[in-house]
This record gives structure tokens, sequence and C-alpha cells, in this order.
């Protein structure tokens, strides 16, 4: 109930068809336009926020649940489904174009994708935190399953840790520390436990776990 700030809710856009089950939305505060994971269309839209029309859509995109604004280039890091079990990232350029993918393992417990609009088929999904853009370093970091990945953007490189040994089973969430290029991963254990697990900025190196009680850090250990 901010006048200054008023709150809009837009379900179509101006020059395409309306947006069905959007599963994330990100702002590029760079250049004042939202990516939107519109799942429902199988698509990827950016939009302006001055009026709300739409910039470019990618098409052909299954389950987009989790969208990264690239904010040096004006692109953004789409996390989608490739098949059953199977994710793909998509590296979209400042025009819309798709500069490249990379699959990799990504676990649904569900039998098939046809959308089923109730909370515990949404739940089955990765959050829309399970992607981020490090746009100081311009990497790009996700989970899935027990691992982390951390692709370098300049040097074309990735970096993959599986945190299985630890006892993790889930990685649901990542951020990154923006000073050090650290990151921060909330995962789960076989018991349905979480933790907050520490990595080091390249990925290669499991810096320590804080066990989370109602969202506080009770118990923590370092290797």
């Amino acid at each position: 109930n901010n006048s200054t700030y008023p709150i809009k809710t837009i379900s179509s856009v101006v020059g395409t068809t309306d947006i069905n089950f959007p599963l994330d939305a990100k702002y590029d505060w760079t250049r004042g336009n939202i990516w939107v994971c519109d799942a429902g269309n199988s698509r990827v839209l950016s939009i302006k926020t001055s009026d709300f029309s739409f910039i470019y859509e990618i098409k052909n995109i299954q389950l987009p649940h989790a969208i990264a604004p690239n904010i040096n280039t004006g692109g953004a890091f789409v996390k989608a489904f490739s098949s059953i079990n199977s994710g793909i990232i998509y590296e979209i350029g400042i025009n819309g174009d798709i500069k490249s993918t990379f699959t990799f393992p990504l676990t649904i417990l569900y039998p098939s994708l046809p959308f089923l609009r109730n909370t515990d088929w949404i739940q089955l999904l990765p959050l829309t935190s399970s992607i981020i853009y490090d746009h100081t370093r311009s990497r790009v970091w996700f989970v899935a399953d027990a691992k982390s990945y951390m692709i370098d953007t300049l040097s074309k490189s990735m970096s993959i840790f599986d945190l299985s040994p630890y006892g993790i089973v889930n990685n649901v969430s990542v951020s990154v520390e923006n000073n050090t290029g650290n990151a921060f991963i909330i995962s789960e254990d076989i018991n349905g436990e979480s933790f907050i697990v520490k990595m080091n900025r390249d990925n290669s190196e499991y810096l320590g776990i804080g066990w989370i009680d109602n969202v506080l850090a009770v118990s923590s250990s370092s290797s």
C-alpha cells in the first residue's frame, strides 16, 4: 500500500500473447527490463517496464523455472528442462539469440511435464534462486541435485563440485558474496535437514557448512 511505489499486476504484454503460468521474473536494473519465465507458453520474455511491451521472446524453452539477468551484456541465463530428469542452461544474448547451451542431470520427481497448477506439483520444481549471475566476475552459478556448477563466461570454462560425500543430497538455492566471489548454497541431507554450505569462488573447494534451524545457523563446522 505504498503510493510512491504502487504494485502493478500484469498478465498481458503489449505485442504478444498473454503470459501463462509464469515461474520466475527477474529485473535487469541496468536497463530497466524484466525477464519472465513464461512456462505455460514454453518461452522466455524480455519486457520493458516503461509500458510493459515485450522486447523479444525466446520460444521452445521447456519448463523455464529460473532466470538470471546478465547485467553486463543485457542478456540472461535461463534454467529449464531439456527432458525428464535433464536440465539445460540457455545463454541468451542481448538480441534474444541463444548463444550457448549446457545440459546437466536435474531430477524432477514427477512422471511427466504437463502443467498441474497446484502447490504440490510446483513444490517439486527447482527454486527460482537456483541460479545466479556474479556480474563482478562474469560467472554463472547454479545448483541441481547434490552438485554445484560455476561457469566462467570469460574463459568459457566450468567447474562442477559434488557435495554428496558431505551428506548432501539436494542443493536448492545459491547466492554469491560480491566482495569475495564465494558462494553460499542452501542444501538438504537425506533426512530433509537444511544446511548452508560455503564454496570458494572457483567452486573447487568446500569451505564450511552450517546447520539451519528456523532460519538460524545453530551449528557449524569447516574444513
